[in-house]
């Protein structure tokens, strides 16, 4: 599976926008701690343990924070490959590099040996891989599996993307406002 360069979807102003190339899953699962019942991407559906990513790919980088529908938030995360192209571009953007050993990252954590999502619909959290992946080896070593047949609801969006909800008061930032400029009045002595 080959990787694309990151589309427009999420915030328009997104380092990551149409500078590295990368793979989308989502990290979150249901209320049971399994994926979703069905998917707004097709019927069919790409599993991949979250620790074989993180083999190829260990470093995690906070993104995006936006919404599509001023309800439903979600969170983008890179993993990228030490001193890669896309690592370097996270660096030089400064984009915040997270430890999963954070207990108090709220939407993702390791926590007694296990990588932990936030559960339900509240927050997404897609995870942005860098890396191309070889499914059949991943298949084989019984880090992937692909399920058919996954009822699907809605359009999903991929390549392309949508923007997101423009009046949402929880991740929209202000464009900058000019300061006003003063001048400055001085007393006393002139020299």
């Amino acid at each position: 599976m080959n990787t694309l360069l990151k589309d427009a979807s999420g915030d328009e102003r997104s380092p990551i926008n149409g500078e590295i190339s990368g793979l989308f899953f989502l990290a979150n699962v249901d209320y049971y701690g399994e994926p979703f019942y069905a998917s707004p991407f097709g019927d069919t559906r790409l599993l991949v343990d979250a620790r074989a990513l993180l083999e190829l790919a260990p470093n995690v980088y906070f993104a995006d924070f936006y919404c599509m529908n001023s309800k439903d938030h979600y969170v983008t995360l890179v993993l990228a490959q030490p001193d890669s192209v896309a690592d370097q571009l996270c660096k030089e953007r400064r984009l915040k590099k997270l430890s999963l050993n954070d207990q108090k990252l709220p939407f993702i954590f390791e926590s007694d040996g296990q990588l932990k999502v936030l559960k339900g619909k509240e927050l997404f959290v897609e995870v942005f891989f860098t890396e191309s992946l070889d499914i059949r080896f991943l298949i084989e070593n019984n880090q992937a599996d692909i399920k058919y047949n996954v009822q699907v609801f809605g359009r999903g969006v991929t390549q392309g993307g949508r923007r997101k909800y423009p009046s949402c008061d929880k991740c929209m930032v202000p464009e900058p406002q000019q300061k006003a400029t003063r001048q400055l009045e001085l007393t006393g002595p002139t020299f």
